[in-house]
């Protein structure tokens, strides 16, 4: 909202009203309250809904920590409102976490697949605690690996967060957590 202002409409969905006030309020410090639509609910649910539509114009963020979780009411997850997305050409990222290094590798498959049934090509920025393994991490700082997923992005927006990921990963290479080992790994994919 900070960078569009009123040049365009923002939906926001979240199963905690308590979060979706907190965006009502900042629309309304910011004079856009009238461009903002909220939805307390099965976000996933409201997006496959075929009367949902999403288009070229749109810009859409999902930031589910567990991609793969499927909605309670439909037997869909966040990887299909991606592919809904992408496929209607909408500039789309999909922010996810992961707790091993074969969450990792599950992920990167299923964007894979993507890729394979829509023809988009997707970049995914990836950041992780190098103390993980296959099953599991020894440290927990909060989330010990996440990614950002994106889609019909400009070559400048993927160059700005090739540059941020890089930023990220400096900021940790000597870090430590509770006395242990902190660094941060870093990886660029473009499933084409």
């Amino acid at each position: 909202m900070e960078i569009l202002g009123d040049k365009a409409k923002y939906f926001f969905h979240d199963l905690e009203q308590e979060a979706l006030n907190d965006v009502e309020a900042f629309a309304l410090r910011k004079g856009l309250h009238e461009h903002v639509i909220t939805f307390c609910g099965d976000s996933v649910l409201a997006f496959m809904d075929k009367d949902y539509h999403i288009d070229g114009d749109d810009f859409v963020f999902l930031d589910p920590y567990t991609p793969f979780d499927i909605s309670e009411i439909a037997s869909f997850n966040f990887f299909d409102i991606f592919k809904k997305a992408i496929s209607a050409e909408s500039k789309t990222m999909l922010w996810y976490g992961y707790e091993s290094l074969n969450g990792q590798r599950a992920i990167f498959e299923k964007l894979s697949e993507i890729v394979s049934e829509t023809n988009v090509s997707i970049y995914s920025f990836d950041v992780w605690i190098k103390s993980m393994d296959a099953r599991g991490y020894e440290l927990n700082p909060g989330v010990p690996g996440c990614s950002l997923a994106c889609a019909s992005l400009s070559n400048e927006s993927i160059a700005v967060l090739k540059k941020h990921l890089k930023l990220v990963e400096g900021c940790y290479v000597n870090a430590t957590f509770c006395g242990s080992e902190a660094v941060l790994l870093t990886k660029i994919n473009n499933f084409s």
